[in-house]
């Protein structure tokens, strides 16, 4: 079932980005049919679906600056461990977080950042 479904929407989509490319005109600004939103939300469900016939998980990690590859294999294992699947980790840097890192793998989330412990202490001074 799942079979049929990835390729029902694999004929979906080369139909879909078929028609776009057709109806592009020259300046490069698209007169879809369709429109750039169904084709986005049609390769999401693809990837989607992809993941859950993989047994993939998504996961992200966010941190201060950029990790080196050994660190990410680390978190990846990790990652596996805990969700029990293969994991796709991406990285991304936000020094807002201050310092720490944020884990998100699936729909679990792993805050240990710095900023979030911040925020912590002032609820518990503010009610205290």
């Amino acid at each position: 079932l799942l079979y049929i479904c990835l390729s029902i929407i694999s004929f979906i989509l080369c139909i879909s980005l078929s028609l776009f490319v057709k109806s592009s005109n020259f300046s490069g600004k698209s007169c879809s049919l369709f429109g750039d939103s169904l084709i986005e939300s049609i390769c999401l469900k693809f990837i989607e679906l992809y993941n859950l016939y993989k047994n993939i998980v998504e996961s992200n990690i966010t941190t201060t600056t950029k990790l080196d590859d050994i660190t990410l294999d680390y978190i990846k294992i990790f990652a596996e461990k805990v969700s029990n699947k293969k994991v796709s980790l991406a990285q991304n840097i936000d020094k807002n977080i201050i310092g720490g890192f944020n884990l998100k793998i699936g729909d679990k989330m792993y805050d240990c950042t710095i900023s979030s412990k911040i925020n912590e202490l002032k609820k518990e001074l503010i009610n205290n």
